[in-house]
């Protein structure tokens, strides 16, 4: 989606030019872990929501007299309800989150209280995107999340350079752009006709229902926490144990490596409510053709974006603003990367154990990767500092990929992988092999573009001969069709 393209062209800039120029590795490591408390603290706030609302839609359309409008109002006042208890909770107990950072990192102590507007802000943005997806109308909130955002953290950073804002006044700006983001998904979501009722009498009065509810959400809950929880766990525990200067190269770093994530986050929107439906039919066959079209596809894009961004990294930080502040995060970038390959080669398959019968496995593939992300960051950061936590990032995606895989193959007899996945590895491991007998010292912008050209089409040609995805190989001779260059790529 055009959205997430442009956010990601803006992301790159963010990083890779307005924050390395205008701010500091401090600052930015203070204001990567502000925003990520907002984000994880948000995401508990939602209780389990944003998934239950796909799973219980079909149930709304059958028997809610209102439809969908009963479903969003009662998931709202879920959200509510969620924002109220932790945001409680986390004033009362602040002094405990205060006590972790004030060894390394006390520059984040004055702005603690700031976080709870963002916790409320940001589930409500979850919201409003989950509502907009059962609607099957995406495009407007991811590039709101991907676009606005991005250009409001841009702007406030260029207002702190120019002395309009001093750093504090910076921070606590960060609320304010995502209230504008809810308000901008408000305005839409009110242009979709969309109705709220507490007309859902039914769905409380059923008592297998909400037991059901009830049960479903808590897992969940578990699930999804436990996600964003691994993917930030990271970024807390190395402010924590290392300070925001870490902090800021780790940000800069393993957001370069994070791009290769990118398709997986339109793919959540697109297929959550196609497997939700076809779980409620239990369809197998459609559910199975799809976790293998998706995890291929997902695997050929993460290595298509990755060889991108490592066969030019020594460019990128030598072009970047103060780059030589952040090269020393050149193999945070190979790691992370790599972690988030194996990530995304799942595909939808967390999605499917979500709206499975057997859902409630996810409550211990939660607590291992919590516990093997705790306690590898316990282990490696130490004396590893941002290595340690991108390996310990790495360790945690192999285990958390591994058992989503396992259970789907035991319980739900889905699986991801085939040749065609074994072949695309093959590929790129020897191409990032036959890259690094290439040593480049001098023209490095240059020559290393013009030798990843080389590489990334060999990437591309091979796998469309091998065709390895046909949904991905009809995009590239549509594309080549475009500008006459078709029968280059047949012949």
């Amino acid at each position: 989606m055009i959205g997430t393209y442009v956010g990601f062209v803006l992301g790159y800039v963010n990083l890779l030019i307005l924050y390395p120029y205008f701010l500091s590795s401090e600052e930015i490591g203070v204001m990567r872990v502000f925003i990520d408390l907002g984000l994880v603290l948000g995401t508990l706030s939602m209780l389990g929501s944003n998934t239950s609302m796909f799973r219980f839609a079909p149930v709304f359309r059958e028997k809610d007299s209102e439809k969908l409008s009963g479903l969003f109002s009662f998931f709202f006042i879920e959200g509510a309800i969620g924002v109220a208890i932790v945001c409680t909770l986390f004033y009362f107990n602040k002094s405990t989150f205060q006590w972790l950072f004030a060894k390394n990192m006390e520059e984040i102590l004055p702005y603690f209280l700031w976080i709870i507007p963002l916790i409320a802000l940001n589930t409500v943005n979850n919201l409003l995107e989950s509502i907009s997806s059962i609607r099957g109308r995406i495009t407007i909130p991811v590039f709101v999340r991907e676009v606005v955002l991005r250009l409001g953290y841009a702007s406030i950073v260029l207002l702190y350079a120019k002395g309009v804002l001093d750093f504090e006044s910076m921070i606590k700006c960060i609320p304010i752009i995502v209230a504008v983001q809810c308000f901008i998904l408000l305005f839409y979501v009110k242009q979709l006709n969309i109705s709220f009722s507490l007309k859902f009498r039914f769905f409380l009065q059923d008592p297998e229902l909400r037991r059901e509810f009830l049960v479903y959400s808590g897992y969940l809950l578990l699930s999804v926490l436990a996600g964003m929880f691994i993917n930030k766990i990271d970024y807390f525990m190395l402010g924590a144990m290392k300070g925001a200067s870490v902090t800021g190269v780790y940000t800069i770093a393993s957001s370069i490596g994070i791009v290769v994530s990118i398709p997986k986050r339109n793919l959540k929107q697109i297929a959550q409510p196609i497997v939700a439906e076809l779980t409620r039919k239990n369809d197998k066959a459609g559910l199975s053709l799809m976790y293998k079209d998706a995890s291929i596809n997902m695997i050929m894009l993460a290595m298509l974006i990755f060889q991108v961004i490592w066969f030019n990294i020594d460019g990128i930080f030598e072009l970047m603003p103060n780059g030589d502040n952040f090269k020393e995060g050149k193999w945070v970038v190979f790691i992370i990367g790599s972690a988030f390959i194996i990530q995304v080669s799942a595909g939808i398959g967390n999605m499917i154990m979500s709206y499975s019968n057997y859902y409630f496995h996810s409550l211990w593939y939660s607590v291992l990767s919590i516990i093997v992300a705790v306690v590898t960051n316990l282990l490696l950061i130490p004396k590893y500092g941002g290595e340690g936590a991108a390996v310990g990032t790495l360790i945690t995606n192999i285990v958390l990929t591994g058992t989503i895989v396992i259970i789907n193959y035991i319980k739900g007899n889905v699986y991801p992988f085939d040749k065609r996945a074994l072949l695309a590895l093959t590929l790129f491991l020897a191409l990032i092999a036959v890259n690094s007998l290439f040593t480049i010292d001098s023209y490095v912008v240059i020559l290393n573009g013009l030798k990843s050209i080389i590489f990334v089409l060999i990437f591309i040609i091979v796998g469309y001969r091998l065709n390895l995805s046909s949904q991905l190989s009809k995009i590239l001779e549509m594309v080549l069709e475009r500008v006459g260059l078709k029968s280059w790529i047949k012949d």
